[in-house]
């Protein structure tokens, strides 16, 4: 293993895959530009640049499942895990481009149309922003990237007990201020046409403003209204 043609050989190999994973790293950093760039202000170029990012990385993608399925007899379970993760992913982000102009047809399930529309921004940009760091991993920077997961490791073991915490809080102020017309803690009695999906953006109004008088911002009011 140590001899120099054995080790010439391997550093030519590594040198071919740096190549690669350079490429790859800056294809996906543009697609996670683009995509934020997308957010703030769409068009039909922007949405055509997504779709031919999402068909580019898709097809990759399923070749590499392909080789991966013929070579290796056994599969593991992170690897499916990954690549699961991976088609959420886009199929999120394809959605997320495509589905305004499938929903500007008709006019029927307007309240519910508007939350897909909120909320399928929110999963496309956090799960590219996970897939780009996956990505980092094996950079030179990926020893920051292993200290994230720890840090998120360990308070995955704290929320445990934060959470239930917080979600506790939330509804005694909500009890408690609900009847004093400060938002988000107004009352939905009065408003009759309040739909579920507005409720439920109150409770989480609320859960918000009380995680943040929790970590310290005494000046809530002036951040969350």
């Amino acid at each position: 293993m140590r001899h120099p043609m054995v080790l010439n050989f391997i550093n030519e190999r590594l040198l071919d895959c740096a190549l690669f994973y350079t490429c790859h790293i800056f294809a996906f950093a543009a697609f996670l530009l683009l995509l934020s760039s997308h957010i703030f202000s769409s068009n039909l170029v922007k949405d055509l640049a997504v779709t031919g990012f999402i068909a580019f990385f898709l097809f990759f993608m399923l070749l590499k499942g392909a080789i991966k399925a013929r070579i290796s007899h056994s599969i593991s379970f992170w690897f499916v895990v990954a690549y699961a993760f991976n088609l959420s992913t886009y199929a999120a982000t394809f959605l997320y481009v495509w589905l305004p102009t499938m929903f500007s047809y008709d006019d029927y399930h307007e309240e519910t149309k508007k939350v897909i529309l909120w909320f399928l921004p929110i999963v496309a940009i956090i799960s590219a922003w996970v897939n780009f760091l996956y990505i980092l991993r094996k950079s030179p920077y990926g020893i920051y990237i292993f200290m994230m997961v720890r840090i998120l490791r360990s308070f995955g073991h704290i929320a445990t007990i934060w959470i239930p915490t917080l979600v506790a809080f939330s509804f005694a102020f909500h009890l408690i201020m609900r009847d004093s017309g400060a938002e988000p803690w107004e009352s939905l009695k009065a408003d009759e046409n309040a739909t579920v999906i507005h409720k439920l953006f109150v409770i989480l109004q609320a859960v918000t403003k009380t995680s943040t008088m929790m970590i310290g911002e005494v000046d809530a009011n002036d951040i969350l209204g």
